[in-house]
């Protein structure tokens, strides 16, 4: 897994390629599969995998934690100079990451380009540091990646945006959420209410999406409206 063969379409939806080499094992087992000679990209190749030329499932971990260095730094893991591999910048980044000083020393900055919030940022770089881990066991599982990327995405939708209004008063009882992150879970599920009366979802782009009961209609229909028998079609429209 590199970032050469991620391939993205002009609605940025990714699609891997260039995987003639690739070795199939089942997602669960429990063995390792031995490879006579390793085979790898400088920079990406897991350090553990070269050593020994086995190949485990934390093998790619440690892949795709390069990819996400790659994607915090705007450029790729080594300088290639003359038709040959210069020097990998991984340890660099890792030396930043334990001296605090990612945010001043490697993150990408672009006047064009909005950064990303400091609570997803720390949750983007911690589990891209934690992939490139040197022990094997101490690499996170790829479920455990997934969970902490939309985790990031969603502290960057909620720090980028405020919120409409205090969901606490309009909530009865309050909602249970221990971060604004189960917050934002549970509104792309959607919840009610104003006593039931209001059901309020929102969507990935932090958009609120409010639906409102009939029933608050009629509280507030003039009261010609209110006293009238709703014995036709056009009078209940």
């Amino acid at each position: 897994m590199k970032s050469a063969n991620i391939l993205l379409d002009d609605q940025w939806n990714a699609k891997v390629s260039d995987i003639g080499l690739s070795t199939l094992c089942p997602a669960n087992g429990l063995q390792s599969t031995v490879i006579p000679l390793a085979a790898g990209t400088v920079g990406y190749c897991d350090p553990q995998y070269a050593m020994t030329n086995t190949l485990t499932k934390e093998s790619d971990v440690c892949y795709f934690g390069v990819v996400l260095v790659e994607v915090l730094w705007g450029t790729l893991c080594y300088t290639y100079t003359n038709s040959s591999v210069e020097y990998n910048l991984v340890p660099t980044w890792i030396k930043s990451y334990e001296e605090k000083k990612l945010i001043n020393d490697i993150i990408f900055k672009h006047p064009a380009i909005q950064p990303l919030h400091e609570s997803a940022l720390e949750t983007f770089s911690h589990i891209a540091y934690q992939c490139l881990k040197e022990s094997l066991k101490d690499r996170p599982k790829m479920a455990d990646v997934v969970t902490e990327l939309e985790t990031a995405l969603a502290n960057h939708v909620l720090g980028e945006r405020k919120p409409l209004f205090d969901y606490e008063e309009m909530t009865k009882p309050p909602l249970n959420y221990r971060s604004k992150v189960e917050l934002w879970k549970l509104l792309c599920k959607g919840v009610l209410l104003n006593r039931g009366k209001t059901w309020l979802s929102s969507n990935t782009k932090g958009e609120h999406c409010e639906t409102i009961s009939f029933s608050e209609c009629l509280d507030s229909a003039p009261s010609e409206f209110q006293s009238s028998i709703w014995s036709a079609d056009y009078y209940s429209r």
